[in-house]
């Protein structure tokens, strides 16, 4: 089917981009892929959907994989730009783990370790948000429906299966110059319930009364999600696999911080090692005072083994936060959308969300010019490889890892940390093997 730009651009209100190709993907165990391709005044459309013989869980991820390449090669002109729904990815590193989107994670990491892959532009969006960006007006409980029903009278574009409809919807707002891929904004609720765990009871509370609502017994500590319903994880090892055989810029990283809140509590040290095409180029180290005294932790300084008189003589958290920035700029154009950090760590979310409550009260809000939110975890890699019975190991701290690999660490020293953890990663990476040919 083919559309004058004149059309889109009258319906859409955006200028649409001449000579790209935009693929959109509505990631779903029967995934809707929708290639526009575009010359001066044409936008063309192909659509059809891509299924998967999943009896068989060992060559299934080959299959995704290879699928997903096929449809960058297939369709690989100059200017390529791949919208993916973002069903199975949230923002800052947080992954969906609910139920329902098992199988939507495999498909979703697979299509990005395609798109790192290839150095190919994408894009994440929710299909919510896609229909918002377009005015779609929503039949309640028929979204894929109401989509379909949008795309018959603006664009005249019949689909034998409504399932196509958001497919369609991406690749359209990928041609549209200039369009915002960021979430809506949230609405607030304000919350007049709070749950604390006390004595082995949750007491229900009444935030703005403080009065005590109910007690219930506690099912015992939180041990956590079992890796198997975590199935993101065994797909993220494809991206692995692209670090590993690609150039890229990588930021390890590690903190020591006065407790474990990002919010209350601060950074007192980072370590860092900034490798680019798997040469050491930069390493860091920064002591620094925290921005506030009273929350520090008891615990955090033994642990950390370090002396508030010590502390008060290191530089001041803004002056660090410059020092730092000046590392990152070094290496990184935070103009370049493109350019960014692969941060790498031992549980190296904790790590990012001090970093980036260090930047936000530094008044900057922008440490995602210089880091990729798509981050690697050692422990997660040992996860995985203990669900996978590929090591026997008694838990996945970094201590105890490193004693099985034979790694020399100084623990809860910045810098001892991330030099033992980035020795870790690429022990655990060269032990991942597989092919697609």
């Amino acid at each position: 089917m083919k559309i004058k730009f004149s059309e889109l651009e009258k319906i859409l209100g955006y200028k649409i981009k001449p000579n790209v190709q935009s693929i959109g993907l509505d990631i779903a165990e029967r995934t809707g892929v929708c290639v526009i391709t575009t010359d001066d005044s044409i936008a063309s459309f192909n659509w059809y959907f891509v299924e998967f013989d999943k009896t068989n869980i060992e060559k299934v991820y080959k299959e995704m994989y290879r699928e997903f390449l096929n449809i960058i090669r297939k369709n690989k002109i100059k200017d390529n730009i791949v919208i993916i729904e973002d069903t199975f990815l949230m923002r800052f590193g947080k992954f969906v783990q609910a139920d329902v989107f098992k199988k939507l994670t495999r498909f979703g990491t697979l299509a990005l370790a395609v798109c790192y892959d290839r150095n190919i532009e994408h894009r994440f969006i929710l299909a919510k948000t896609s229909r918002a960006k377009l005015k779609i007006e929503m039949i309640t409980g028929k979204p894929k429906e109401s989509v379909a029903k949008y795309l018959k009278e603006k664009f005249n574009i019949e689909l034998d299966d409504d399932d196509m409809s958001d497919s369609v919807i991406l690749g359209i707002l990928g041609l549209c110059e200039g369009m915002d891929f960021k979430p809506l904004p949230k609405k607030k609720k304000i919350k007049m319930v709070q749950y604390k765990n006390s004595s082995g009871l949750y007491t229900k509370i009444n935030k703005k009364t403080q009065v005590i609502i109910a007690d219930k017994k506690s099912k015992g500590p939180y041990k956590g999600i079992d890796i198997i319903d975590r199935p993101w994880q065994i797909g993220f090892i494809y991206v692995i696999l692209i670090v590993k055989e690609n150039k890229m810029k990588i930021l390890y990283f590690d903190t020591e911080t006065t407790g474990l809140d990002p919010i209350k509590n601060d950074i007192l040290t980072i370590g860092g090692i900034i490798e680019i095409d798997g040469e050491i180029k930069e390493k860091f180290y920064l002591e620094m005072q925290p921005l506030n005294y009273e929350n520090i932790s008891k615990e955090a300084l033994d642990i950390n083994g370090l002396d508030l008189k010590i502390i008060k003589t290191w530089m001041a958290p803004r002056l660090a936060y410059k020092q730092l920035t000046y590392i990152f700029s070094k290496y990184i154009n935070k103009y370049d959308k493109k350019d960014k950090f692969l941060c790498v760590g031992h549980n190296v979310k904790f790590d990012i969300d001090f970093l980036s409550q260090l930047f936000l009260k530094n008044g900057d809000k922008y440490l995602g010019a210089f880091i990729d939110y798509h981050f690697l975890d050692t422990m997660v890699i040992l996860n995985i490889m203990l669900y996978k019975k590929a090591i026997e190991i008694k838990n996945c701290k970094l201590v105890t890892a490193c004693e099985k690999y034979g790694i020399e660490l100084d623990a809860h020293n910045a810098m001892n940390d991330i030099t033992a953890t980035r020795e870790l990663f690429l022990k655990l990476t060269n032990k991942i093997k597989f092919e697609v040919k």
